[in-house]
């Protein structure tokens, strides 16, 4: 009877056992499937960034950025007021495409940049190294994470067309403080990239061998090739003629792109390891990403022109 007894507890645990290994295996394809899903509308998303530039960059004609120089007195003045003319257009673009983003629950911030981020970037810009400072800022953030023991989550879930919320796997949407390094560390690697306009592949590289978290390569990745591919266009076209060296293809100057790349690269971290980071679905992830570079994008090119006129 006993013996008996015993083989029917047996029996039931493993059956519960293996209904439970059965449910986590399904969990796991299904955190997958969503996970897919989310990579096809984030890497969707980070096609917008181009279209975003150059709509930006048509508003900003020559005339207006030599009003704007002409009235400022400090380099924060006139960074703010070189966003004036920009004011709406990232938001309009995204709405336009309100069929494929979600923006809905989406904080796009103020129309123009605030007083306190015009100030950030000229503290940044007015550095003798400014790449440098804005690198040196970050790694205290992520010291402190070690001594917490502390990660960062990027995005949560992934919201599907009938606004079903799927969770994702946190192994491949979280930002250890490992790679967080590796990344802010690539800032040496693409300063002295080799002339061939391969840092973009270089890149990728370093980040798929580190396991950076896919949403972030697929945000990320675009928005650094479409600074290397920048045309030379109104109202950038007189002052790169008149200021910079040849240019590649075409384009900025190759030491320019760089530094754009880096600071593109360094503010999509620092928004990350920023407590008030929406760690949502993947809209809210693309959107807050591409803010970040967006505003990083134009106040690096502000400087470039507030320099030109000291």
């Amino acid at each position: 009877m006993k013996n008996s007894l015993l083989i029917c507890l047996l029996t039931a645990l493993i059956f519960f056992a293996c209904e439970e290994n059965d449910s986590d295996v399904k969990r796991e394809e299904e955190q997958l499937d969503a996970l897919n899903l989310a990579m096809e509308e984030i890497n969707w998303n980070a096609q917008l960034f181009g279209e975003i530039l150059d709509e930006a960059s048509l508003e900003l004609t020559q005339d207006t950025i030599e009003y704007y120089l002409s009235e400022s007195t400090t380099r924060a003045e006139f960074i703010r007021g070189f966003f004036f003319p920009l004011n709406g257009l990232f938001e309009k673009a995204i709405q336009r495409n309100n069929d494929y983003v979600d923006v809905s629950g989406v904080n796009f911030g103020p129309g123009v940049i605030s007083e306190e981020r015009a100030d950030f970037w000229s503290r940044i810009f007015v550095e003798e190294d400014p790449i440098q400072a804005y690198y040196d800022l970050l790694v205290p953030v992520i010291d402190l994470a070690d001594e917490e023991h502390r990660d960062w989550v990027i995005l949560t879930s992934f919201v599907d067309a009938s606004e079903s919320t799927h969770d994702l796997p946190l192994e491949h949407s979280t930002l250890t403080r490992r790679i967080a390094r590796v990344i802010i560390n690539m800032k040496d690697m693409i300063l002295d990239a080799p002339e061939n306009g391969a840092e973009g592949a270089a890149i990728e590289e370093i980040f798929v061998t580190n396991n950076v978290p896919q949403p972030y390569i697929g945000l990320l990745l675009p928005a650094v090739q479409k600074v290397r591919e920048v045309e030379t266009k109104e109202p950038f076209n007189s002052w790169i003629d008149a200021n910079t060296e040849a240019g590649i293809n075409g384009g900025l100057n190759r030491d320019i792109i760089r530094r754009l790349q880096i600071v593109s690269l360094l503010s999509t971290i620092d928004l990350i390891l920023n407590e008030e980071y929406d760690r949502g679905d993947q809209d809210g992830f693309s959107v807050g990403l591409m803010q970040a570079q967006y505003e990083a994008y134009w106040a690096f090119i502000a400087n470039e022109y507030w320099i030109d006129k000291l």
